[in-house]
C-alpha cells in the first residue's frame, strides 16, 4: 500500500514489511547508488523495533499522495530534513545520559554500520551481501568493518582446532621404484620400428593394462 492509512497501519499482520527508499547520503550524494533499491523492515515483537517506531510515526503523522515524495522521514522541523550535526547531537546527548560523557565520545552513528556488519558476518552472510544490506560502495569497506566479533573469534578457532589439519606436499611422499617400468620402457625402445603405410617408421604404442595377467598385476604390455 503506497499510501496507508492509520486504520490499515493498526490492522498490520505478523507477515506485513515495511518498505522505504534511502535519501542521498555521504557515499551516494546525487543519489545514483542506492536511491532506487528499498528497504525492507520485518515487524517483530519488539515494541521498540524500527518496524513499530515507523507505524507509530505513520499513525501520528499521516501522509498520503505526493505529499509522501516530497517529506523527509526524519524532520528537525515540518519539511526540514534532520542533518547529520543534528543526528550526531542527539546521539551525544543520549549517550552521554546512560553511559557519561567519556564512554560517549567512542560512539556514533558509523558505530551501528560496524555492528550490524560484524553481526551478518557472524552470521555467515557473505560479502556482497552483506555490502549490499549496510550500503557500501565496494565489497572493500565490507572487508573492514565487519570485524570478527569475540565469541565468533574464540568458536572459529576451537572448530579449527578440532579438526585434523594434516597434510602433504609432493617434496615428502616417498619415492616409488620405477625401475620396472624404466626397463620395459628401455625395451621398447630397442623394438624394430613397423613399417607406416607410406613405407616409413611410426613408433609402437604403449598401453597401459592394469590388472592381472600371467606377468602378474599392475604390469604393461607393448602393443605392436
Amino acid at each position: 500500500v503506497a499510501s496507508p492509512t492509520p486504520s490499515q497501519l493498526r490492522g498490520l499482520g505478523p507477515d506485513d514489511l515495511a518498505i522505504f527508499l534511502p535519501a542521498a547520503a555521504k557515499n551516494d550524494q546525487l543519489g545514483l547508488h542506492f536511491t532506487s533499491t528499498p528497504v525492507w523492515i520485518k515487524r517483530t515483537a519488539d515494541s521498540l523495533g524500527a518496524f513499530a517506531a515507523l507505524r507509530a510515526y505513520e499513525i501520528d503523522q499521516p501522509l498520503s499522495g505526493a505529499a509522501r515524495r516530497l517529506s523527509p522521514l526524519f524532520c528537525s522541523s515540518p519539511g526540514h530534513p534532520l542533518r547529520h550535526a543534528d543526528v550526531d547531537r542527539i546521539l551525544q546527548g543520549l549517550l552521554t545520559h546512560v553511559v557519561g560523557t567519556d564512554a560517549a565520545a567512542h560512539y556514533s552513528f558509523h558505530s551501528h554500520r560496524i555492528t550490524i556488519a560484524s553481526k551478518l558476518r557472524a552470521a555467515g552472510v557473505d560479502w556482497p551481501t552483506t555490502q549490499a544490506l549496510v550500503r557500501w560502495r565496494s565489497v572493500e569497506s565490507a572487508m573492514i568493518y565487519a570485524r570478527l566479533t569475540p565469541a565468533n573469534h574464540a568458536a572459529t578457532l576451537a572448530s579449527a582446532l578440532a579438526i585434523d589439519g594434516t597434510s602433504v606436499t609432493a617434496a615428502s611422499l616417498p619415492t616409488i621404484d620405477a625401475a620396472p617400468f624404466a626397463a620395459m620402457l628401455l625395451e621398447t625402445s630397442q623394438l624394430p620400428l613397423p613399417e607406416a603405410a607410406d613405407g616409413g617408421r611410426r613408433r609402437p604404442n604403449l598401453v597401459g593394462k592394469r590388472g592381472s595377467s600371467r606377468r602378474g598385476a599392475g604390469r604393461f604390455d607393448v602393443a605392436r
